[in-house]
C-alpha cells in the first residue's frame, strides 16, 4: 500500500491542527505549511509565510523532490529575514 500525504496550510492551531490530528490518525503523512510549527510530533513542518511574494519558488527550491526525502519529522524555515 502506498503512503498517503496531506499538505495543509495553518496546521499549527485551530481547525488546521484538528485536521492534522484527524489525518495522522488515518495514517497520512501530514505536511504543514505555516508561520508557526505544528505541535504534533509526526508532522513535517515547513515554516513559511504564504503571504510573502515568491514563497512558492522558495518552497520548490527547499523541498525539491519529496520522494527523495526521508520519512519522519522535519522542519524547514522559509520566512523572510
Amino acid at each position: 500500500m502506498s503512503k498517503k500525504y496531506l499538505v495543509i496550510t495553518g496546521g499549527s492551531r485551530g481547525i488546521g491542527l484538528a485536521i492534522a490530528k484527524l489525518f495522522l490518525e488515518k495514517r497520512f503523512q501530514v505536511i504543514n505549511l505555516s508561520r508557526n510549527l505544528c505541535p504534533l510530533t509526526d508532522v513535517v513542518n515547513i515554516q513559511m509565510d504564504l503571504a510573502t511574494k515568491g514563497c512558492e519558488e522558495n518552497l520548490k527550491k527547499e523541498v525539491g523532490n519529496p520522494r527523495q526525502k526521508t520519512e519522519g519529522s522535519a522542519s524547514v524555515r522559509l520566512l523572510p529575514k
